[in-house]
């Protein structure tokens, strides 16, 4: 087994753990444990500790995500239902773990490394939105992460406190932020043509101007 394997069972062994014991130590030793490993070994895997832990779970559950989204024909989609599909893929990673990811959030919240958990939330926004099918390099890039970055976090808070059978009044609140963005992005579209189309206005006015005197 390499080591990346290793990392994975080890993080998906702890996580039944954490509810209990939260990301600490003591739940990766019962973790190698659980998993036939020694606490050395465990320790080798992840030398930076509970915050190399917590970046791992981001990035196994993002790896997850587009495992379980290989199946799906995205590109059929409106890109909003893109989004939207994703997001909830996303969000049900998450879903048989929860009472372990409201105690990772609580940990990600402590002011030394909230850096950490801004860093792992934005790579995950900008992983959602290539699994989207998005292929933007120009600063669209960024404005497009920064609108999703939005939706997502207040749909994770809202997912984290829904008790609702199978999260659906979640469902119907990604539904909405997701609703607001895509009006955002078209009031921006409008401008953006219209200030696209300035330099050719701003020349007919001159002419009419020129001709005025």
């Amino acid at each position: 087994m390499n080591l990346e394997d290793t990392r994975d069972d080890l993080l998906e062994a702890m996580l039944p753990h954490v509810p209990f014991t939260g990301w600490s130590r003591q739940s990766l030793d019962a973790a190698a444990e659980d998993v036939g490993v020694s606490a050395d070994e465990a320790l080798l895997a992840f030398p930076g500790g509970e915050r190399e832990l917590a970046a791992h779970y981001f990035d196994w559950t993002d790896r997850r995500m587009i495992e379980a989204l290989d199946a799906r024909q995205l590109i059929r989609l409106k890109v909003r239902d893109r989004v939207a599909a994703v997001v909830r893929t996303r969000l049900e990673q998450k879903a048989g773990h929860k009472e372990a990811v409201r105690r990772l959030t609580a940990f990600l919240a402590l002011p030394t490394n909230a850096p950490l958990g801004a860093r792992c939330t934005w790579h995950t926004v900008s992983e959602i939105w290539y699994a989207a099918g998005d292929n933007a390099t120009d600063w669209n890039w960024y404005s497009k992460r920064g609108l999703l970055l939005a939706v997502y976090t207040s749909t994770f808070v809202f997912w984290l406190n829904d008790s609702s059978e199978d999260h659906e009044l979640t469902w119907e609140f990604l539904g909405r932020r997701i609703d607001d963005v895509m009006r955002i992005q078209g009031v921006r579209s409008n401008l953006d043509r219209v200030v696209g189309e300035m330099p050719r206005a701003l020349r007919t006015l001159g002419r009419v101007v020129r001709g005025t005197r």
